[in-house]
């Protein structure tokens, strides 16, 4: 098969190509795919809605090149290193202790890139271009204004963690999606001079500045100004060196001053109604982060003990990133070439999360999903070789913007559409140190589509021709129906994980409201619709162990340690069934396998402490039950066990004090209560 190049101006289709419509409402509803009765309504749903369209629009590309022997590609130098980059991350799946989690994340970065090449070939010009950039924008700007609206108004329509979420479930991740979004607005405003682009895109402008001062994001906060300050800087550059030159009309100036009205005034709202001095907050709550900072810094730097007895309040998130940071870096040592696997650091942080520092937080109750900084976190998944390809990929993009900025001979126009974009990639650069936006799929379909726009605004990209004989009328046909069944059965594909996880979010709450056959129930049917999803064996252990068949719940708990070795809860649990079932070595040997990875587990330390009671070593079942309390003390069948185990060694006085303050803890509980009017009536035997 033989290519050759021919310049960008050739046409790759009609002009006004309805397809190209089409693809711009795909893209301006991606945000908004959300399935509220799931377990991961946001994330998962938007995951489903962007692969589905990335194989259709797919499909329509592939269609148009067999039969026209043409295809619109991005240079080598863009389109390799992401290409060996998303290879190297399919690669490691090979050497991942668990070979399903590699696998949505997998699929949400194939999807981005074949997006990016639908884009290139979708987009022929910089017209087309900014509808593109445009709808971007606009989809951002409602974001934006949903999320306000849930906000001022308490209305929660969707499920979310706190407010201002929008359709993304958590604030910051929320946030994160408005950085990428927010200075293509700015483009549109500095670029359009017609009355309505302006003033929509002012409004579009203060609503993601205001939704940015309302969730109070501080590093998408910190994203903005510094990419501001930068781009801001190049601008001057170019301004004075002659190569950009424009001058703001009556209506854009018009549109700043709009901007700065109404974010003065959306600044002082709230809630509860209006406060102008709102706004004064700021400077106060920015030197309130800074010594957070600072505070939680000298924690991690002094904490080299592993005191497991310091307790982190969920709040003090600064103090958990810099511990998690800090211990990822003895995984990175230990796995420095290939990584553990791509999506595979939740499998092995457990087994970290004290190595150098204490992180607090870490778990049965709570674990890491994510490290919280994208950089480090492909370092320890893919390895240094993983992370210098994402370095090249990076470069790339530098390439990019260098050439579509300073060197272009291009129209202003795309000069400054291409500083906004600028813009956009160094603030998500920011936000990608301090959160995970590389495991959201809209973001990172957003970085492919801006990409794909610097590409054609630099004018690098190429009409690649194949040559290949022309299909037939039938050949033509069976072409469209593979097309049509591959398209089918990603859409198939799609619906059997979206209904896995409507099973997984029943089963979740059974689980938690302690119907245990009906999670044992859902679970199996998470398990048939979505075979990857392993955790479920979780579930199934736990429930089969509480329904009085701990055999079978081993069974499952023992699936589970094959994929996630060091989970903590299985750990627990597979002790608590094999003790249920008098086997006492093996639960030893598990408990043992858990304590050496979280000592400062109060549940592993109550589970081993009614395995040493039943053989009789009450002195040292004390000692584990007051090792429970010390870790959680506010768990009233912990201080019962240990008050138990000082009435058999006849501490009555201190027995007395651990049954009063169960009782205290969890009031009306029958049998704190039993043991304290025997102790007080003074018959006890």
């Amino acid at each position: 098969m033989r290519k050759r190049k021919t310049s960008r101006s050739v046409d790759f289709g009609k002009r006004g190509d309805p397809l190209f419509d089409m693809f711009c409402f795909f893209i301006f509803f991606a945000p908004f795919a959300v399935i509220p009765f799931i377990y991961d309504y946001s994330n998962l749903a938007q995951a489903v809605y962007l692969q589905t369209g990335a194989v259709l629009f797919s499909c329509i590309i592939i269609f148009r090149m067999i039969r026209a022997g043409k295809i619109i590609l991005p240079d080598l130098k863009i389109l390799a290193p992401v290409m060996l980059l998303l290879a190297w991350a399919g690669l490691s799946v090979i050497w991942s202790c668990n070979r399903y989690e590699p696998l949505p994340m997998l699929l949400q970065w194939t999807a981005a890139l074949a997006i990016f090449i639908v884009a290139v070939n979708f987009v022929r010009d910089l017209g087309s271009a900014a509808i593109l950039l445009r709808t971007m924008f606009y989809s951002g700007a409602f974001v934006a204004i949903m999320g306000i609206s849930q906000y001022l108004s308490g209305i929660q329509i969707l499920p979310q963690e706190y407010p201002p979420a929008s359709t993304f479930a958590n604030r910051n991740v929320a946030s994160e999606f408005i950085v990428l979004c927010l200075p293509i607005g700015v483009g549109i405003l500095l670029n359009e001079r017609t009355r309505l682009l302006v003033f929509s895109s002012a409004i579009g402008i203060s609503s993601m500045l205001l939704f940015l001062f309302y969730s109070y994001t501080r590093s998408c906060i910190l994203a903005v100004l510094a990419a501001a300050c930068v781009v801001a800087v190049v601008l001057i550059a170019l301004k004075f060196s002659g190569r950009l030159k424009f001058k703001l009309d009556r209506n854009q100036t018009a549109g700043l001053i709009l901007i700065a009205v109404l974010f003065a005034v959306g600044s002082s709202m709230t809630p509860k109604g209006f406060q102008i001095y709102r706004l004064g907050m700021v400077y106060s709550n920015a030197a309130a982060t800074a010594q957070k900072f600072k505070s939680a810094a000298d924690k991690v730097q002094k904490n080299e003990e592993h005191d497991p007895t310091i307790k982190q309040k969920e709040s003090e998130s600064v103090y958990f990133r810099l511990a998690a940071w800090k211990n990822s870096l003895v995984m990175i040592k230990n796995h420095p070439i290939l990584g553990v696997g791509l999506a595979n650091l939740k499998v092995y942080y457990p087994a970290y999360h004290r190595k150098a520092v204490y992180d607090g937080m870490s778990g049965e109750k709570k674990a890491l999903l994510n490290l919280h900084n994208d950089y480090l976190q492909v370092l320890a998944e893919l390895g240094i070789v993983g992370f210098l390809l994402l370095l090249a990929a990076l470069a790339a993009v530098a390439w990019l913007l260098f050439n579509s900025i300073w060197r272009s001979d291009g129209e202003p126009a795309g000069r400054i559409y291409a500083a906004a974009i600028a813009v956009s990639f160094l603030g998500y650069a920011v936000v990608s140190f301090f959160g995970f936006p590389a495991s959201r799929a809209v973001h990172v379909c957003w970085v492919g589509l801006l990409v794909a726009m610097l590409a054609v605004i630099s004018g690098k990209t190429d009409l690649r021709m194949f040559k290949m004989t022309a299909p037939g009328g039938r050949s033509l046909l069976l072409i469209r129906a593979l097309l049509l069944c591959v398209l089918l059965a990603a859409g198939f594909a799609g619906y059997m994980r979206l209904k896995a996880d409507r099973s997984f979010l029943i089963m979740d709450a059974a689980a938690r409201d302690g119907k245990h056959k009906e999670a044992i129930l859902y679970a199996n049917e998470v398990l048939k619709t979505d075979p990857t999803r392993k955790i479920v064996y979780s579930y199934l252990g736990r429930a089969y162990s509480n329904t009085g068949c701990p055999a079978e719940g081993i069974e499952f708990l023992r699936k589970l340690l094959g994929y996630y070795p060091y989970h903590i809860t299985a750990l627990i649990n597979i002790g608590a069934a094999y003790n249920e079932l008098g086997d006492y070595d093996k639960a030893n040997e598990y408990y043992m396998k858990g304590l050496e990875i979280a000592p400062e587990s109060a549940a592993l330390h109550n589970n081993y402490g009614n395995l040493l009671s039943r053989r009789g070593k009450n002195e040292e079942a004390l000692y584990e039950f007051s090792l429970a309390v010390k870790y959680e003390s506010d768990n009233a069948i912990y201080i019962y066990n240990r008050g138990y185990m000082e009435l058999q060694l006849g501490k009555r006085k201190d027995a007395l004090e651990s049954f009063k303050l169960a009782l205290k803890l969890k009031p009306g509980w029958d049998l704190p209560g039993k043991q304290i009017r025997t102790l007080e009536s003074g018959n006890f035997k």
